[in-house]
């Protein structure tokens, strides 16, 4: 027998192995922020057209977190920022030039390696037996223009995330999804940016 017809079903095995944790880690089902109302969605239909930049002027690092989640944050709430479409230009370090300084306040964030969806094991076990876990999702925010006025926002909340073959039942709906829906969140973040904003100028 030849080392090629030897180590042929070892090859095979592999990319069996493989297939099926690629499959497993596909069947998931994580919470998603709801759609907005009717009136929320004129609210936001409405909405000026973007002319002010922002900059993130500091990330609050959270207690008891496995990594340093500020350098991952930073860019994740720049790039949302960015989808709510109110600003010209987001920048993830501070400038004094922009319009509107961001302040991440503390934001829970669970390091993905601790997850059993990195856990090979558990991949392949969940085409069977369900797995889940709880996972902290959206910002919370304040919002600081030059002047002083600050408008601060909270979209954060916790969901639990399922993998399991059949997780993809339970995405169903609009609840729930195979990943997060970064649309849906920029959404929440500008309906309560705006509403801030306008009840600023209200009262000035």
């Amino acid at each position: 027998m030849s080392n090629v017809e030897r180590h042929k079903p070892i090859a095979m095995q592999s990319h069996y192995f493989l297939a099926l944790s690629m499959f497993a880690a596909g069947c998931t089902s994580v919470p998603i922020p709801p759609p907005l109302s009717g009136e929320e969605m004129a609210s936001i239909s409405n909405a000026p057209k973007p002319a002010l930049t922002a900059a993130i002027a500091s990330c609050e690092q959270g207690a008891q977190v496995e990594f340093d989640h500020c350098t991952y944050l930073v860019k994740e709430v720049a790039e949302i920022l960015k989808k709510t479409e109110l600003f010209i230009d987001v920048k993830p370090s501070a400038d004094a030039t922009a319009d509107i300084a961001v302040e991440i306040h503390k934001t829970p964030r669970r390091a993905h390696w601790t997850t059993p969806s990195h856990n090979p094991a558990a991949a392949l076990l969940s085409l069977a037996i369900p797995f889940w876990w709880k996972e902290s999702y959206g910002y919370h925010l304040t919002l600081r223009e030059k002047k002083g006025r600050a408008v601060e926002v909270n979209t954060l909340r916790e969901g639990t995330v399922v993998q399991w073959s059949l997780a993809s039942l339970l995405n169903i709906g609009d609840k729930r999804a195979l990943e997060p829906k970064s649309e849906r969140e920029a959404e929440q973040l500008k309906v309560q940016i705006l509403r801030g904003l306008q009840a600023g100028q209200t009262a000035k």
